[in-house]
C-alpha cells in the first residue's frame, strides 16, 4: 500500500536470558469496510487499486494459510 516506500519490520525475539518468556501479541485491525488506498509517492499515484480492510486481510490469510476459508 505504500508503493514499496515503507517496509515491514522484521519481527523476531532472541531470548538471551534463558528464563521463560511470555509474549502477548496485540493486533489492531481497521473497520472491515474501511477503504485503504495507496500513498502518493513523489507526486505519482500508485497503480495499486483501493481495497477494503477485509479484502486486504483475507488476501494475507489466503497467502499464509492454505486452509483459510472466509466465513459467510
Amino acid at each position: 500500500l505504500s508503493s514499496g516506500r515503507f517496509r515491514s519490520t522484521r519481527h523476531r525475539v532472541i531470548n538471551a536470558s534463558g528464563a521463560e518468556r511470555f509474549a502477548i501479541p496485540f493486533f489492531f485491525d481497521p473497520d472491515p469496510d474501511a477503504v485503504m488506498s495507496s500513498l502518493v509517492s513523489d507526486g505519482h499515484a500508485s497503480s495499486a487499486p483501493s481495497i477494503t480492510a477485509s479484502e486486504y486481510l483475507a488476501s494475507k490469510y489466503r497467502a499464509t494459510h492454505a486452509d483459510y476459508r472466509p466465513t459467510p
